[in-house]
């Protein structure tokens, strides 16, 4: 009798089953979904198709496959919900991950529509910071420039410094203020300095002449040996002004209307240079060999390149000049001066 009760009690716990496996389940597939938002790279509405997807292929599993069907016909133990339940469930569910998923795909395109603006605001202030360095490289040379960078201030004396001035004398002559209100004819002066400062991006002018600044609008000053102290530097400085007497025969035969001339005067000697001012800070050179340099522009000859003794005997190993005689120079009186003719072969 009693083997025929044990009989009973497992057929009885065979037939009835335990369906407890079914709450698994449904969180095996809340894992799917889950995985589904986290990880799959797509855009948000295939990841909401995808998902209908999913629930659509495994609401009838409830009705149609075990062990759903087994468990819920009739329900056994261990089964908390009705048969319509689980894809009530899944559906309420797929409605908070679509929400989920929404959400998280703005915050992702404000994040990267952000990131681009961030790059461009970048970019732009890039731009900015490498057109005021550029414009404040060409107001004030790089040697100066770092050395403001690291004290504030900037001054110094230079034992041989070789000064030019190079000057337009007949500007005033083809300025014309009804033209254009005299527009066009500052155009083309600038076209002019332009042409000349294009000189100083050869390698031998660029590493030692600076221009120092173009004074009254239409006179051409550049100094030598600020930066290196090579004793060639003085005999770069007259290839230079030979070079801009090229470039101005040049200019005036492309140019129709124009025939500019100019006058050109060097010295060679002492001098202090410094920055001057916070507000639109300006670099400068003084001297009595700045003073000279001047002079000797003023009282020249048009084409020529007007110098005291002093520079002759610097460059006459490598360039032949002819003696002027004396000319009254302001401040100095009647000195002897000289042109600088041509190189020696």
């Amino acid at each position: 009798l009693e083997v025929d009760d044990t009989s009973k009690a497992v057929v009885s716990t065979q037939s009835t089953g335990d369906c407890s496996h079914v709450d698994l389940l449904m969180f095996l597939y809340l894992a799917a979904f889950l995985h589904g938002i986290n990880f799959l790279q797509i855009l948000g509405l295939m990841k909401i198709l995808l998902l209908l997807g999913v629930v659509a292929c495994l609401s009838p599993v409830v009705w149609l496959l075990p062990p759903f069907n087994d468990c819920y016909n009739p329900p056994k133990k261990g089964i908390k919900y009705q048969i319509w339940d689980i894809p009530v469930s899944l559906f309420l569910f797929l409605k908070l991950i679509c929400m989920v998923i929404r959400t998280f795909e703005l915050r992702i395109r404000l994040n990267f529509s952000s990131s681009i603006d961030a790059e461009q605001d970048q970019q732009l202030h890039r731009k900015l910071r490498d057109q005021a360095y550029w414009l404040l490289e060409n107001l004030i040379p790089s040697h100066v420039l770092t050395e403001l960078k690291n004290s504030g201030s900037y001054h110094r004396d230079h034992k041989n410094v070789a000064v030019c001035f190079a000057s337009v004398i007949n500007f005033q002559d083809f300025f014309d203020a009804k033209w254009k209100h005299g527009h066009e004819s500052i155009r083309i002066l600038n076209e002019l300095i332009s042409d000349i400062d294009e000189l100083l991006n050869i390698e031998k002018y660029s590493k030692h002449i600076e221009k120092i600044k173009t004074a009254l609008g239409c006179t051409y000053m550049a100094a030598s040996g600020l930066v290196h102290e090579d004793p060639d530097h003085v005999f770069v400085m007259m290839e230079f002004l030979f070079d801009i007497k090229k470039v101005l025969d040049l200019f005036n035969r492309n140019t129709m209307g124009f025939e500019f001339q100019m006058k050109y005067g060097c010295h060679v000697g002492p001098v202090a240079s410094g920055v001057i001012g916070q507000s639109a800070p300006m670099f400068d050179i003084w001297g009595d060999t700045v003073n000279i340099a001047s002079r000797m522009m003023t009282t020249g000859v048009v084409g020529k390149v007007q110098v005291l003794k002093e520079t002759v005997d610097v460059i006459e190993s490598r360039y032949h000049s002819e003696k002027r005689g004396k000319v009254f120079v302001k401040g100095k009186g009647d000195i002897e001066t000289f042109f600088v003719t041509n190189p020696k072969l």
